[in-house]
């Protein structure tokens, strides 16, 4: 190393030790420095302020603990005074204090020696100074900007070194810096410790104990578990070139000035981040082209394909200015390729800079295509709901038209007792009534279940009296117990509300599943409705019965459509197995839920919890007690479901009872033969004069050219050339006709027609199988009101 010219350089050499001074003054000056002795900081001070009338100083050597003023003190006035802002400071100590590491880090151009370190002294002096004259100074702490100071804090700089002094002079240094030290104290737990915190650099000692530096880095390159930088420490500089050879980034120097030392880390730890960008950058590339993105870069001089993907697509679409306007999703650029094939991209531009965009593209033609085909099957998907649904609907009505012909003749011959039939005769014609309806009982719980799965079933909360409405059940579900002889019972705890807001149908459809399931299943003891309020407004109903029970492993396979516990359940009790599917898609309509507990041989207890008040978007109107029909003299009844025939046990006078039907005209519109013939039988006892019609233009017909006006109007729906809805809606758009009591028949869903024929101008609605005794009572009603 070349030696600086003394005649150039001054040394003011601060030390209390007479002996300490005089052996750092006889090293300088063996390096042809000059030097100035001080015993004190006030002596320093002074001889700092009388040099700048005569020759500056270069640089000061600075003793740590002096008498008086401390070094801190003196080199605290010196860092605030400019004159002195380029002189060398270089602390001497033992063992530098916090204080110490601050001021190196707070001051440009201070160093520290370490009195333990003399040999190295004068060099590292020249070199000081040397640096300083070339202004190479470094940045403070203070002065770095706080997202520097972020990343360094993110990165660990492992230091491995024997000698705690050395350990202790850079660590320190690093931290000052910014960086997050781990130390090592040599080989073994240097790679201990490099496994265990995986650095991003490891400045490691050449000279250790227990394995030198060398082999150290090399550990560190064959370990696949291994993946940082790393640099050599030594005093000696002919040991770069093996520094090199095992992979380090560099060589640094102990002898190098702080601040030098400092200087290098940060180029070093620059390096390493551009290495990790790049790492990150071949990344992005892979990504993008893995996942079909093309990176386009706007510049003023034009476009420039900056991946694989992209460059491909050039030369397939050819011209890439096509990109230049961004794209959606949803409104995807189009673009034929050279084969004609439509190509679908999503564009999006981002700056880069001031004077250039990046432009993004996505290739979305498979996922278009995706859509399409999504699109294509849900539209495949709805048009057979929808054939489903016509043909439910259609074979609503071809299964129940057959079928009201069937349990109204077979009702009207069990009645006549007294007509010259015989009793075998009477009780077949029972049968063949019990089975008519058991039949539609099965159709409506497959057409139920049916409707469920298709989302069709909706929901009409009215506000009804519950304690009143469960009499009427009990009532109607005694003849079920009754011929079983087992007991019917109610509990209602006295908290629970008398009227109700939820759909009575629903309920009630779903307290008879419950009953008539427990009655199914119980041979001796009974039934017991028990009711009580829960917390949040639920109101809970369970059905308890005293039966066979279920086994635990069947308790949920039983809610399941066409499930029973057993094939044995099956041939020996019968039914399909729909019911409890049904009742639990019912309450769940409701706001609520079901469930069953069971002891096998002892019985089971379904419970279901609804809300007192649900909240639908369907009207609020009350549904309390209804008033007895004018006329009526009929019994109450047992409904299986909501639109099932009515098991009515009519007196011996309805007729008698309802004398304004009597020789009245009457508009049969119904284009199923057997229907016309049952209505006409089971109504002959009225002695109607019937006008029969087989669809609804021949009904507008008979309005027009008959010269009596029908009395009344009994109107099927479903029928070729007009439909009912149109008949009806014709007839009241008349004004000659506009008053005729309307009441239409239809063996569809009553949920889903009621309120359409209702809102076209009928004045009532009946389901087929019509219950005659029903039918009676709402054409007299019909009547009365006209």
């Amino acid at each position: 190393m070349s030696q600086v010219n003394a005649s150039a350089h001054r040394v003011l050499v601060v030390e209390d030790s007479a002996t300490m001074r005089a052996v750092c003054i006889d090293k300088f000056n063996q390096r042809g420095l000059e030097c100035d002795p001080a015993d004190s900081g006030e002596s320093a001070w002074a001889l700092l302020a009388n040099s700048l009338n005569d020759c500056t100083y270069s640089a000061i050597l600075l003793d740590w603990i002096l008498p008086g003023m401390s070094g801190e003190t003196l080199l605290r006035r010196i860092k605030a005074d400019k004159r002195f802002m380029n002189v060398a400071v270089m602390i001497f100590t033992e063992k530098p204090d916090d204080s110490a590491w601050e001021l190196v880090l707070a001051r440009p151009n201070t160093d520290i020696q370490l009195k333990d370190e003399l040999d190295q002294m004068p060099q590292r002096m020249e070199k000081f100074i040397s640096t300083v004259e070339n202004k190479s100074v470094t940045k403070s702490i203070q002065a770095i900007d706080p997202e520097t100071i972020k990343t360094r804090a993110q990165e660990r700089i492992l230091l491995v070194d024997d000698s705690d002094t050395v350990r202790m002079r850079y660590s320190s240094l690093l931290r000052e810096a910014g960086y997050h030290v781990i130390e090592a104290s040599g080989y073994h737990e240097g790679l201990a410790m490099a496994l265990e915190e995986s650095p991003s650099l490891a400045i490691i000692d050449f000279y250790m104990p227990d394995g030198n530096g060398d082999q150290l880095c090399r550990a560190i390159n064959e370990n696949v578990a291994l993946d940082f930088s790393f640099v050599m420490f030594s005093s000696r500089k002919e040991m770069t070139e093996v520094a090199l050879e095992v992979g380090a980034l560099d060589l640094l120097f102990k002898d190098d000035p702080a601040h030098l030392f400092l200087m290098r880390i940060n180029a070093i730890m620059q390096v390493i981040r551009s290495r990790r960008v790049h790492q990150q950058l071949d990344l992005l590339v892979w990504s993008t082209q893995a996942f079909g993105f093309g990176i386009l870069r706007k510049t003023p001089s034009g476009l420039i394909a900056e991946n694989p993907t992209m460059l491909a697509l050039e030369e397939e679409v050819g011209d890439l200015t096509i990109f230049v306007n961004e794209a959606s999703y949803e409104h995807p650029l189009k673009i034929m390729d050279k084969a004609g094939i439509p190509r679908f991209f999503v564009v999006q531009k981002h700056e880069y800079s001031e004077h250039e965009e990046v432009i993004v593209t996505q290739d979305i033609t498979l996922m278009k295509k995706a859509e399409r085909d999504i699109q294509i099957a849900k539209e495949l998907a709805e048009n057979a709901n929808q054939a489903k649904s016509d043909f439910l609907s259609t074979m609503t009505h071809e299964l129940r038209s057959p079928l009201n012909s069937i349990i109204v003749l077979s009702r009207v011959l069990s009645k006549k007792n007294t007509e010259g039939m015989s009793s075998r005769q009477i009780e077949s014609a029972e049968i063949i009534h019990r089975s008519g309806n058991d039949l539609l009982t099965l159709i409506d719980d497959i057409l139920d279940l049916a409707k469920v799965e298709a989302g069709k079933i909706s929901v009409e909360a009215r506000q009804f009296d519950f304690r009143l409405n469960l009499r009427r059940l009990m009532s109607q579900l005694s003849p079920l117990t009754d011929t079983k002889g087992l007991s019917l019972t109610s509990n209602v705890d006295d908290n629970v509300p008398d009227l109700v807001k939820t759909d009575e149908v629903r309920l009630n459809q779903i307290i008879r599943n419950l009953v008539s399931n427990a009655v199914k299943f119980t041979q001796q003891g009974g039934v017991t409705i028990a009711v009580s309020m829960q917390p949040l407004e639920m109101i809970r109903l369970s059905v308890t019965d005293t039966g066979m029970g279920i086994k635990p492993e069947n308790l949920k396979l039983i809610f399941e459509a066409f499930q029973q516990e057993d094939t044995s359940t099956s041939r020996r009790f019968g039914g399909t197995g729909l019911g409890l599917n049904i009742s639990r898609n019912m309450i769940r309509l409701l706001g609520g839920e079901i469930y069953v507990t069971s002891t096998l041989g002892e019985g089971s207890c379904f419970t279901i919890d609804f809300q007192s008040e649900l909240i639908t978007d369907g009207p609020d109107t009350p549904n309390l007690e209804k008033p007895p029909s004018v006329g009526s003299d009929t019994e109450e009844t047992l409904t299986t479901t909501e639109n099932q025939n009515t098991i009515v046990k009519p007196t011996s006078n309805t007729v008698d009872n309802n004398p304004n039907l009597h020789k009245k005209t009457l508009l049969l519109v119904e284009d199923d033969t057997r229907n016309v013939f049952t209505m006409m039988a089971a109504l002959e006892k009225f002695d109607f004069n019937f006008v029969i019609a087989g669809h609804g233009q021949e009904a507008l017909n008979h309005l027009q050219n008959d010269e009596k006006t029908p009395d009344i109007i009994l109107m099927d729906i479903m029928m070729p050339v007009m439909d009912g809805f149109e008949a009806i809606e014709k007839i009241r758009a008349n004004d000659l006709w506009r008053n005729i009591p309307i009441i239409a028949v239809t063996a569809n869903d009553k949920n889903n027609e009621e309120d359409k024929c209702k809102k076209l101008g009928a004045n009532d609605f009946l389901a087929k199988p019509v219950d005659i005794d029903v039918l009676i009572e709402k054409m007299t009603s019909a009547l009365s009101v006209h």
